[in-house]
């Protein structure tokens, strides 16, 4: 699983070749991260990452031109950690009930919030782009093809609109868990048993 402060395949100023020039990239999305963790989006601000990164601000705008820009490129790694959480292994079997994967599948991605507070305070408050909507809606799709191979193979649901259930049942979720991280780092308790229920419900199992 990739580490959310590793370079980003492409940091928006060009990737850094050299071994000095990755490691300041590194020290400026792990600072950002750390920062991320511990202040309001709005408190953040370009000289005091550079200042818990241990560079210069010069130096912090020759790979990013502003913190938003930062929050992204993190945004895209917890993204992709994030579409590795879903699938089902405890002991190798599935479980009893189908209900149940999709209880596992919101418990998973609560753990995700809790462990990785700079990820929703990045993702519900930096500016968005492109490239971040598109890499979201990746994700939820991912997720979907993973949770319909799962239904249909595991428990042999053969409707022939599945596919298409489990993607808004997804997209419904990622809305859900917004509303139970916005404004609580913990997770609404209410709000995520009733997107259990929910995604329960609407997908008949």
């Amino acid at each position: 699983m990739r580490s959310a402060t590793d370079a980003p395949s492409q940091a928006p100023r060009g990737e850094p070749r050299q071994a000095r020039s990755r490691d300041k990239l590194s020290r400026i999305l792990a600072a950002t991260a750390g920062l991320l963790q511990e202040l309001r989006y709005d408190e953040l601000g370009t000289k005091l990452i550079a200042e818990r990164a241990g560079v210069s601000v010069g130096s912090l705008y020759r790979y990013f031109p502003d913190k938003d820009s930062i929050a992204r490129a993190l945004l895209l790694g917890w993204l992709d950690d994030a579409a590795d959480l879903f699938g089902w292994a405890p002991g190798g079997e599935n479980p009893e009930r189908p209900g149940a994967v999709l209880d596992h599948l919101v418990d998973s991605y609560a753990d995700f919030f809790r462990r990785e507070p700079g990820f929703w305070n990045a993702f519900y408050h930096a500016r968005r782009s492109p490239e971040l909507e598109q890499a979201q809606r990746q994700n939820d799709r991912d997720i979907a093809s993973r949770l319909h191979d799962l239904l249909a193979a595991g428990y042999g649901l053969s409707d022939p609109a599945l596919a298409t259930r489990c993607l808004i049942a997804v997209q419904v979720a990622d809305h859900l868990l917004g509303v139970a991280f916005r404004d609580n780092p913990d997770g609404d308790a209410t709000v995520l048993e009733e997107t259990k229920l929910v995604l329960r419900r609407y997908l008949g199992v």
